[in-house]
């Protein structure tokens, strides 16, 4: 009798760990492949934005190199587990300091894209501190009990510990955390650029152009983090939400590098929209200034046609830009 419960405990253990094994390969794959193209958004940016402030250069560099990092440990507890525990399974048991270590890393970076975002809401909607505190405060609630967990697997060092009701409570939390963090920025995202339509169609459409970048930049890690939520908590003791975890911090990443090297694909000349800023995602037109380069537009109109006893002339037509100043950040329709 005891030899077959041994029997059914050793085949326990296996199961478990082939299936942690897999989750961990197929996230492995995933993540790998988003790095890639992290690799080259990074160089993208430094290559084509020389001028950006050295805040945002300093900013892609650190999440980089954070990004990096958090590549090596998962390469590291994944050459740990597959080569060098290869002959001694049991020590399988026990969780990997570069496994711990990677999810302080995520834990970083995602508060680092979180506070960006919030630092450009806040000058978006100049100075919405319900909304802006709102966000800080989810993504410094998600870091702190996201480092809480990380100094708990260092303590805990067992792998069952992840199914622990204190980590399963304190991962909830952590991802509920953020994905409510990225719900207020992407809602936030879309009021303010739809307050921003001026009726002008150069204006409008560069707009819609951005409404899509935020609603899909905030639905990818929205998504991750919930069916990392999910998964974490409806299915305690199983590795399913090893691959969310693994790429959740790369998508991050990501969706800054976007946002900043976007703005070469909306960077065009003649009488379409030209942009040079630090962030095109957070553009506005100042009320005043519209209502009052539009007066001058109607005005000189006015004037043209009146002297010209109403005929239609090639040089009396008019044709608006949308110019962005790199020196406050604004849009001002102007008459050409």
């Amino acid at each position: 009798m005891s030899s077959a419960t041994a029997g059914l405990s050793v085949d326990a253990f296996f199961k478990s760990l082939l299936e942690s094994f897999a989750c961990q390969i197929i996230g492995f794959t995933i993540a790998t492949t988003i790095y890639g193209i992290t690799v080259l958004q990074t160089f993208m940016y430094f290559r084509k934005y020389t001028k950006d402030r050295l805040y945002l250069k300093l900013m892609v560099g650190v999440l980089y190199v954070l990004d990096t990092l958090g590549t090596i440990l998962v390469s590291h507890s994944l050459y740990t587990y597959f080569v060098l525990n290869f002959r001694n399974p049991a020590k399988d048991i026990d969780l990997i300091w570069s496994f711990s270590l990677e999810n302080g890393v995520t834990a970083l970076i995602t508060v680092l894209v979180q506070c960006y975002f919030a630092e450009c809401l806040w000058r978006f909607s100049r100075g919405n501190k319900i909304l802006v505190a709102a966000i800080v405060f989810c993504a410094l609630a998600s870091f702190g009990l996201g480092l809480e967990t990380t100094a708990h697997l260092f303590i805990v060092k067992a792998a069952s510990s992840l199914g622990s009701r204190e980590v399963l409570i304190i991962g909830g939390l952590v991802q509920g955390f953020a994905a409510l963090c990225d719900i207020l920025i992407t809602t936030g995202l879309c009021y303010y650029l739809q307050t921003g339509r001026s009726g002008i169609k150069s204006t409008d459409n560069l707009v819609d152009r951005l409404l899509i970048y935020a609603i899909n930049r905030g639905a990818l890690t929205t998504i991750v983090q919930i069916c990392f939520l999910v998964l974490n908590v409806s299915a305690p003791g199983h590795a399913y939400f090893i691959p969310f975890h693994m790429i959740v911090s790369k998508l991050y990443v990501n969706a800054l590098l976007a946002t900043l090297n976007v703005r070469s694909s909306l960077a065009y000349t003649g009488n379409e929209v030209e942009v040079d800023q630090t962030s095109i995602m957070f553009n506005t037109v100042r009320p005043s200034v519209f209502e009052k380069t539009s007066s001058e537009i109607e005005s000189k109109t006015l004037a043209q046609q009146s002297t010209s006893a109403f005929k239609p002339s090639p040089g009396n037509s008019l044709t608006h830009q949308l110019h962005t100043k790199p020196s406050n950040g604004t849009m001002t329709v102007m008459a050409v």
